[in-house]
């Protein structure tokens, strides 16, 4: 790969010379401008001017009349059928002769690329640069999503330090009104879910779509209806019984003690060693019936 006579680099450049000159000689003898071809170069020629020089030549496209693939003589045609036959053979070889001719220079310039420590050299470079690059936008990215993830927090921090503020000057002004609004919030979580609460069914529901729905179940509404047999009954019995009733106990009470034990009659109870598992707050009897 040296520069002397018989190295690779004198040995291509001028055989790239010779092919240029031709190029340019027959484009003028056809009254063309010829095209002036890069030179091979040497050793120390630049990566890009290197690529360069392998674009163009890779892509080439003659300008050469490719005259010499002439398979025909046309003076010697007899009549002018006979020439125009030869002139469509001749030009017939000169189109193959013109791919042929393309196909060889690529060639040519392939084997010469792979074995050129030039754009070996080049490659590695541009690689180089790629990797560089993309370390370089990773890096940039990682930066961005800290940055990002800083800012997040810090608007975090803004915004519960303005709720705080906010809610001290609520204080400052209200008073403990915002303890009332718990309260009263409290006491509608708690109104919901005794509403929630099936007390026939012994069940609770998260959402009033599942009361709604159970409370149109078959099952729910054959307790429904037995509760209201139960409880007619046990009025009839509870106006006989109020006079006898120990410690003057009201009617309503009555009732709903002696429904209570009519429906604890229907249920299987628990051992009496077991501890009952807490329940949520249920509707009354008399609320789900009515």
């Amino acid at each position: 790969y040296g520069s002397g006579e018989g190295s690779f680099f004198s040995v291509y450049a001028t055989l790239f010379d010779n092919i240029a000159n031709i190029e340019k000689e027959e484009a003028e003898d056809e009254g063309g401008v010829g095209v002036t071809l890069p030179s091979f170069g040497g050793a120390d020629m630049a990566g890009e001017d290197t690529k360069r020089f392998y674009d163009i030549w890779g892509n080439l496209v003659s300008k050469r009349n490719f005259s010499f693939c002439d398979k025909w003589r046309l003076s010697d045609a007899p009549t002018r059928k006979i020439r125009r036959l030869m002139e469509a053979d001749n030009k017939k070889q000169r189109t193959k002769g013109r791919k042929e001719y393309h196909d060889t220079i690529r060639e040519l310039v392939n084997y010469v690329k792979n074995k050129d420590p030039r754009w070996a050299a080049y490659r590695e470079a541009q690689a180089e640069e790629r990797r560089r690059k993309e370390i370089e936008r990773q890096i940039s990215k990682e930066k961005e999503a800290k940055r990002r993830k800083e800012a997040r927090a810090r608007n975090k921090i803004d915004e519960e330090k303005r709720a705080q503020e906010r809610l001290e000057e609520r204080r400052r002004i209200y008073g403990d009104e915002d303890d009332d609004d718990d309260d009263r919030r409290k006491s509608a979580e708690k109104e919901q879910l005794e509403v929630l609460a099936c007390a026939l069914c012994n069940k609770t529901f998260k959402s009033q779509k599942q009361w709604n729905n159970h409370a149109k179940s078959k099952k729910h509404k054959a307790l429904v209806n037995k509760a209201k047999r139960q409880q007619a009954k046990a009025r009839k019995q509870a106006a006989k019984a109020q006079d006898n009733a120990a410690g003057g106990e009201a009617m309503d009470d009555v009732l709903d003690r002696m429904v209570a034990m009519d429906l604890a009659k229907e249920t299987t109870h628990t051992p009496a060693a077991a501890t009952p598992s807490p329940q949520p707050p249920q509707a009354s009897v008399e609320e789900v019936v009515e």
